[in-house]
């Protein structure tokens, strides 16, 4: 099924109140007045946020504020490495109706945020969206690694292409999960040439960091497929230039002739 990352990246004055954060601007997603244009995958799976000093966020839209404007919580501070938990809110997990996060095609998503320090801090937020609430996938799941690399343009999305450290057998590979890491990565996306959509994760800064199992083997779905002789590529969202990046997916193999 089809998912799809957006991110939104800008600095945000202290103080006591919600400040808008500004979209992350890319060829797969139209941003509008610093705002993500609802399309086709109007369901909010997920969000994230993370800064140094990260306080609070919150989404926004005329469908949600009809109801509640919904706290991204728990925030993140520093990086992923560096906190026993991912803080990724989960909205597949609560048991309600998979509607209850459904927006409109064609409106605005916003975020907002406050924080803690004596100036001016960026904030990074992530938000998973899809046309409905997948349902988990099980098989035979491989996970295979990739490596990127490319510099990075800090607090922007940057595509990478991706080499394979085995040579894949001939046949085709479903996506179902995804692990992703660069030395001061905040999120990360994976796709192929022509595909629309750009499903992503959090991304880690060590080997160490922890996974939300939502990103694993299959708990997501498939995400997409793809050929043996196709190129993938990563988008990567960092606080710096990082030249360096790794992408393990999780995979399952279908044998070609």
């Amino acid at each position: 099924m089809p998912l799809h990352l957006v991110a939104y990246s800008s600095s945000v004055l202290n103080g006591a109140v919600f400040l808008p954060v500004t979209a992350v601007p890319d060829v797969f997603t139209n941003v509008q007045a610093g705002n993500v244009v609802i399309a086709d995958l109007p369901v909010i799976l997920g969000a994230a946020m993370q800064g140094v000093t990260a306080q609070r966020a919150q989404l926004r839209s005329p469908t949600l504020q009809q109801v509640f404007n919904p706290d991204i919580v728990p925030v993140r501070r520093s990086v992923l490495a560096m906190n026993i938990l991912p803080n990724w809110i989960d909205y597949t997990n609560w048991g309600i109706d998979p509607n209850f996060l459904k927006l409109k095609p064609s409106e605005q998503l916003s975020v907002y945020a406050i924080q803690g320090a004596g100036a001016g801090e960026q904030e990074y937020i992530a938000v998973l969206l899809a046309d409905a609430v997948p349902k988990g996938v099980t098989g035979s799941i491989f996970t295979v690694r990739l490596t990127g690399t490319t510099t990075l343009v800090a607090n922007g999305w940057t595509q990478c292409p991706l080499t394979f450290e085995q040579n894949l057998q001939v046949g085709s590979y479903a996506v179902v999960g995804m692990r992703a890491k660069a030395a001061t990565g905040v999120f990360a996306r994976i796709g192929t040439p022509g595909f629309a959509y750009r499903p992503g994760v959090l991304a880690g800064t060590d080997d160490m960091f922890p996974d939300h199992q939502l990103f694993r083997y299959g708990n997501l779905g498939v995400w997409f497929s793809f050929k043996n002789t196709q190129v993938l590529t990563a988008d990567f969202l960092s606080t710096a230039a990082d030249t360096a990046q790794t992408v393990e997916l999780d995979v399952i193999f279908t044998p070609g002739s």
